[in-house]
């Protein structure tokens, strides 16, 4: 039985925050947006809540942050590149090579996944004749 997965984000949503995308991009940023919300749903329902419990805007700018990221640098596995000309040179690290779905730590904290939590400990006293 499946379950219908509330997408936080649109194609529209994403060009407004990022750039235009051709067709065939759109249709792989269609399929992202549904994967990125099902991941902050899943984290969500990990810690008690739903997506009705954070704000949309929220949710959608987090949706979009995320396919960015995975959009960006799918560049099938490479993660370093180095150019030389002459005695110039030139070498970049791609952050995100493999274009995978994450939220950051900042991102968890806007979601309120990582709350701290007090906890109280009850020591056990025993007397020295116990």
């Amino acid at each position: 039985m499946s379950q219908e997965i509330v997408v936080h984000a649109t194609v529209p949503d994403l060009e407004a925050r990022w750039r235009t995308l051709d067709s065939s991009e759109q249709a792989r940023a269609t399929t992202l947006l549904k994967d990125a919300s099902a991941i902050i749903n899943e984290a969500l329902a990990s810690v008690g809540r739903t997506h009705e419990d954070v704000n949309s805007q929220i949710l959608s700018m987090l949706v979009c942050k995320m396919v960015k990221r995975a959009m960006a640098t799918e560049l099938d596995g490479i993660s370093t590149t180095q150019m030389t000309a002459g005695p110039f040179n030139q070498s970049m690290t791609f952050v995100n090579p493999t274009g995978d779905l994450y939220l950051t730590k900042s991102e968890e904290k806007m979601l309120g996944l990582h709350r701290q939590r007090i906890t109280t400990l009850h020591p056990m006293i025993r007397g020295i004749d116990d």
